[in-house]
């Protein structure tokens, strides 16, 4: 048992970053799900709940990754990673369309 909790935390220890932004942005997630169930007066579901932080995790993860390469600052790379976790996929969508026209154009 100790041998697989030794595992673990060297696992969490070499991953941090990744997981830093993703925990991150499930929370930007969550909070947008929180928000947009307040205003429509609706009861929070889990399952709702946890499908909102999950595509919102892949598409704040894959942003902080490309703030993270570009910048080397992790705190920058947290936030953008929440605040693209809170806005959603549809719109991080256009986000990197945009950054990949400006890179080549």
């Amino acid at each position: 048992m100790d041998e697989a909790l030794k595992a673990i935390a060297k696992y969490i220890a070499e991953h941090f970053p990744i997981i830093s932004l993703g925990l991150a942005a499930a929370f930007g997630g969550l909070v947008r799900y929180l928000r947009s169930q307040k205003y429509q007066n609706k009861a929070v579901r889990l399952g709702e709940a946890l499908l909102e932080m999950a595509s919102s995790c892949i598409a704040g993860t894959t942003v902080g990754l490309i703030v993270l390469h570009y910048s080397d600052n992790p705190v920058l790379a947290m936030a953008v990673a929440s605040y693209a976790g809170h806005i959603g996929a549809s719109k991080i969508y256009l986000l990197i369309n945009k950054l990949i026209e400006r890179k080549q154009g």
